[in-house]
């Protein structure tokens, strides 16, 4: 019964790589993209919805070390790897390099901070990964 089916619990013990394919193949079935390019599920059986709805607590935080002219490397949707390069932080004034932005985990780039300006401790970006 469509009604009543829930993630199987190999799904919710496996690692997050494993858990975000099991998210693209229900995406790929019952989801799709709004006119606002929004993702949308749509599914009879609510359980599986709420358990396959990530959480603001499984994504990692990276914030601004400071203010500045923000030049992002990766965007929403990358695989990003321990140690890679997000994004630079440049002086509006003189355009001089004023942080490095790294990865400190291995992810998916869940949102990335789209304005060209960012301000001290602005989040500017969250990933899905361990």
């Amino acid at each position: 019964n469509a009604n009543t089916k829930k993630v199987p619990q190999i799904i919710k013990m496996s690692p997050w790589y494993i858990q975000l394919e099991y998210v693209k193949g229900i995406m790929d079935t019952d989801g799709s993209i709004d006119i606002n390019g929004g993702l949308e599920l749509s599914m009879n059986s609510k359980d599986i919805v709420y358990e396959v709805c990530i959480n603001e607590k499984d994504l990692v935080v990276l914030q601004s070390p400071c203010a500045g002219i923000f030049y992002k490397k990766k965007r929403s949707c990358d695989f990003v790897r321990r140690g890679d390069e997000l994004g630079r932080i440049l002086d509006p004034y003189d355009g001089t390099l004023k942080a490095r932005l790294y990865s400190y985990v291995d992810g998916i780039m869940f949102f990335s901070h789209d304005s060209p300006l960012t301000l001290q401790n602005t989040p500017l970006f969250k990933i899905y990964g361990a």
